[in-house]
């Protein structure tokens, strides 16, 4: 299938009206366009060949912090997956899986760790928890002792992954089967207090396209 290009907008800051980085799949402006974007939330997009062209304008009446943009080649033969196996960091693939440290073996206590996962524009993410799963907590709410979270978006202002469970953690040793988020982001963030330390989570996700969710 040859090589696709894929951005990722790290930091971005623009005026919606004055400033705007415009994305085109192919060589040029007269390219179709992706998008056009602004704002301040990170975003992905990928191409469907080997080029890909930004555009972008200002106007001299307004400024911004403006954009940070990291761009990789992709051979789009193989599989695009990332195996995060520290704790927190950046995922930008379109499957992945997510452990706590050490898994399957005990995690270490007084961890912190957040990952942020973003997949391609106009893609929602599958989420789900694999056997063994052990967080050990002293309620089932979560609230006290270690806890996996999962939120609907970049960071831990985000909602919820799962609207009916409220804080959104997840805990103990029976997580719940696949969940979705509902836009190209998901935030997970793990804690470990002083004592009781279990084997941990394994995590899995996929971009799934909202056609294919919606036909199953």
């Amino acid at each position: 299938m040859g090589i696709t290009m894929r951005l990722l907008f790290e930091v971005l800051y623009l005026s919606l009206v004055y400033s705007t980085p415009q994305v085109y799949d192919g060589p040029t402006i007269h390219s179709r366009p992706i998008a056009t974007y602004c704002g301040a939330d990170p975003a992905s997009f990928a191409s469907s060949g080997s080029a890909i062209t930004i555009q972008f304008q200002s106007d001299p009446s307004v400024t911004g912090k403006g954009f940070l943009l990291e761009w990789y080649a992709v051979d789009a033969s193989a599989v695009t997956h990332t195996v995060a196996r520290g704790c927190g960091g950046y995922l930008h693939t379109g499957t992945g899986v997510i452990t706590s440290p050490n898994y399957p073996q005990d995690y270490t206590p007084n961890l912190n760790c957040s990952w942020h996962v973003v997949v391609t524009s106009g893609f929602i993410i599958a989420v789900h928890f694999e056997q063994p799963f052990q967080v050990k907590s002293e309620d089932t709410s979560c609230s006290l002792g270690d806890y996996v979270e999962l939120k609907n978006g970049l960071d831990n202002a985000a909602p919820p992954l799962v609207s009916g469970r409220g804080n959104g953690r997840f805990c103990g040793s029976s997580p719940i089967s696949t969940m979705y988020t509902t836009d190209n982001q998901l935030f997970v963030h793990f804690i470990s207090d002083s004592r009781n330390e279990g084997q941990g989570f394994k995590l899995k996700y996929e971009a799934k396209s909202l056609a294919v969710i919606n036909e199953t």
